[in-house]
């Protein structure tokens, strides 16, 4: 749509102000309502899935309601497990323990080597000697699901979704989502997770009243998996896993 203002009467200037004005608003991010949600079936955390609109590239642009910032390194683990950003937004990956870890991705699609860190300082590969090395940030610029690694602790993994859209939340420990969604229409929500065998679909007709609930009964399993270290040698070698 194209708009044109030209009334009688109105400075040339004031014209191109109220143009420019309507133009900003146009291309401002589309209102959306809210999807309250909740997932079922599932046993223990289920803040480990992340629950979009497959239909979320194709609708008008919004602010996701809650993304995650940041995937700690505490007790040896990543807190959260499981997180999801909007491609193009920096992750950071904060070591909060006092001891080193080394995160990193094999992904072909964004692969990253963060070094060597010890609380919020990094070091050089003598774990001695502080190294300039920034933020411990990274950026995902392509939608999809990333598995990152810790090269010294075997046990930590975790998984970071990029999606190229604000249609997205990650579940509560107890299933409970909010989900921004157009106001009207046919929807499917998809739920993802390391620990689920496959997406579970589900397609909802807007808008809807209450609650709505998302089975996951029977499709989970153990998250950890076998991987190799960033240079593809097995763990257990100069660092052992001890650290």
């Amino acid at each position: 749509m194209f708009l044109t203002i030209d009334k009688p009467g109105l400075p040339g200037y004031l014209v191109r102000v109220l143009t420019a004005l309507w133009l900003f608003a146009a291309a401002l991010p589309a209102d959306a309502g809210t999807l309250h949600g909740r997932l079922t079936g599932g046993a223990g955390d289920l803040s480990e899935l992340v629950v979009s609109l497959e239909e979320g590239p194709s609708l008008p642009p919004v602010e996701a309601t809650a993304a995650d910032r940041n995937m700690y390194q505490r007790r040896k683990q990543f807190s959260p497990k499981v997180t999801a950003v909007r491609a193009g937004t920096p992750l950071r990956f904060e070591n909060q323990d006092d001891v080193f870890h080394n995160v990193f991705s094999l992904d072909k699609r964004n692969p990253f080597d963060l070094g060597l860190y010890k609380g919020s300082t990094r070091f050089a590969d003598d774990k001695r000697t502080p190294a300039d090395g920034g933020e411990p940030a990274v950026t995902f610029s392509t939608a999809g699901a990333y598995p990152v690694f810790c090269n010294i602790h075997p046990d930590m993994t975790g998984t970071v979704f990029v999606l190229d859209h604000g249609y997205f939340a990650r579940a509560g420990k107890d299933g409970a989502f909010e989900l921004p969604v157009p106001d009207s229409g046919v929807v499917t929500l998809l739920v993802q997770g390391p620990s689920l065998a496959k997406p579970v679909r589900q397609s909802v007709t807007l808008p809807v009243e209450g609650i709505v609930e998302v089975g996951v009964r029977g499709k989970r399993f153990a998250l950890t998996k076998p991987h190799s270290r960033k240079d593809g040698s097995q763990y257990g070698g100069a660092y052992g896993g001890r650290e």
